[in-house]
Order: structure tokens, then sequence, then C-alpha cells
């Protein structure tokens, strides 16, 4: 179970004033926060299937990331009951363009925490999967940017946990690829294991969730039945 009782989280900014020409060197700042996510409250049972709606900066990757561990919360208290958790959301995290695809593969891996001598069992898969062939031999900065994201999702897609967060990255390869990883997803996230995705596409969340959040300026408006969730943020939004 992932529960949230009225997180908040909370960036500092700091603003700049020149005091005078003669003296620019010289600043006054003020400290400031800037709310990210507000009073969220939130429990998501073991094996559902979560979908979060909402505009670029509502919060959807935020939240994500906080449930992840990326972020701590400033205020209020993030519970879990498991641990083993999968994001995918900042692929190129713990990439070296220098390094070949089959030496991030490995590199990858130790980002991730994962057990190297497991990782190099499920070498082959990862490469199959992401169909590079022996482009995987060759410099990751070479790759197009096609070839980045299908490397860099197989390698998550091969690491996946009881927990899978998903932050847009689906739709972001090619249509075979995406097609591909959909049905990867659907053959190994089973009722036992919980999914959390993040999307503006419907169709995509339709495919996985039924159940939804519509976030708007760091708060939940609404959390419930997935199709009655989407009418509300368009509704909200006034996209319809």
């Amino acid at each position: 179970m992932i529960s949230l009782r009225n997180v908040s989280l909370l960036a500092p900014i700091i603003n700049y004033e020149q005091r005078s020409l003669k003296k620019n060197i010289i600043k006054n700042f003020e400290l400031k926060n800037k709310v990210l996510l507000k009073d969220i409250s939130l429990e998501i049972m073991k094996g559902e299937k979560i979908a979060i709606i909402g505009k670029n900066g509502s919060g959807k990757s935020t939240l994500l990331k906080l449930i992840g561990g990326v972020y701590k919360p400033t205020k209020g208290k993030l519970l879990m009951k498991e641990d083993n958790i999968s994001l995918i959301s900042e692929l190129s995290a713990g990439i070296s363009e220098n390094l070949t695809g089959y030496d991030n593969i490995l590199l990858k891996s130790i980002y991730l925490d994962l057990d190297l001598n497991e990782k190099k069992k499920q070498l082959h898969k990862i490469i199959k999967f992401s169909g590079l062939g022996e482009n995987i031999y060759k410099v990751f900065k070479n790759y197009s940017d096609g070839m980045k994201i299908r490397l860099l999702l197989s390698i998550s897609l091969f690491s996946l946990k009881n927990i899978l967060l998903i932050d847009e990255i689906i739709g972001a390869g090619d249509l075979k690829f995406s097609k591909k990883t959909i049905k990867f997803l659907n053959s190994n996230y089973n009722k036992d294991k919980t999914m959390i995705l993040a999307s503006h596409d419907i169709n995509l969340l339709k495919m996985f969730c039924d159940k939804g959040i519509y976030m708007k300026d760091g708060q939940i408006k609404f959390f419930g039945e997935l199709n009655l969730c989407y009418k509300k943020y368009l509704k909200s939004e006034s996209l319809i």
C-alpha cells in the first residue's frame, strides 16, 4: 500500500534584487518557497492501476518522483509498505554519452542498484527487445534519438519491480516499439503488481488503468473512476 497523508512539497526560490547601479556586486536576496505539491492525501492499494491526468506543470511528475523516493515530503507523511519500486521517468540518468550501448546497460544497472550478475544474464533480452542489433556496440552519443529511447526504455523494462511508476515515456518511441512496450507491460504487470502511469494519452491510460487522479496546481482535484476523472479534467480545464 502507498499512503500519503497531508503531504506538501516545497522548493526554495532565491530572488536577487540589485541595490544600486554603483554597487551591483552587492545584492539583497529573499528566500521564498514555491509550492510543488499541496496537501496531498491518497491511498493506493496493492495491485491497483492508477492514471495521473493534468496539464504540464500540474504536479504529475513531481508526485511520481515523490512516491518513487526522488523527493522527500516537506510536510506530512509518505508511508510505503513496499520498497520494491521502479520509476521510469528520466531515462538518461545514470547513462554516459561516451560509452557504448552495451556498456551503458551495465552502468545503468549500477545506477538502479540492481544485481549486476543478474543483469548480465538479461543482457541478451535487453538487446533483443531494443532491436538495436550490432548498434549496441556503438557509442551512445552517436545514436539517433529513437535508438536512445529504445535502449533506455528496454533497460528500464527489464528492471521492473512490484510498484511501477511511469512518466510520459511509453509513447516516446516509434509506433512499433510503443506497441511492443505495451504488450510487454500487459504480460508482466498482473493483478499483484501496482502501476501508476502519468500521460496525456487517454487511450493509453485506458489500456492499463481503471482509476484516475486529476491534478491541478500541485493538488489532487479528483481521485476515482478513470472515465469520470477524465471528464472532470476536460470540464475543469475548459477542454470541452
